[in-house]
């Protein structure tokens, strides 16, 4: 090799890559959000999955622990009206 040779930039022989590299960080700075805004997505939409599936489990547990109370407390407490019944179901339940 000679000593003119090794002078040269590499970059000389293919081009100048710092376009090419901006062009690839703007690229990826674009990808970047749009991932990151495909994944809020992804959590939002999980996350209202979860608090209706819970909400729902939740209910059905809240409506069997209420009327199991009723049974408890109309033995304990001979309750004949019904509409008291249901007042105090909805009082607990609105808690």
């Amino acid at each position: 090799m000679q000593a003119g040779e090794r002078d040269i930039p590499f970059h000389a022989c293919w081009g100048d890559p710092k376009p090419q590299m901006q062009i690839f960080l703007k690229f990826t700075k674009r990808l970047q959000r749009g991932f990151s805004f495909f994944w809020n997505i992804v959590f939002i939409v999980l996350y209202i999955k979860i608090t209706i599936e819970s909400k729902t489990i939740f209910d059905k547990i809240l409506i069997i622990k209420i009327s199991y109370i009723l049974k408890i407390l109309q033995k304990k407490f001979p309750l004949s009206s019904l509409k008291y019944k249901i007042s105090l179901f909805l009082f607990i339940y609105y808690q």
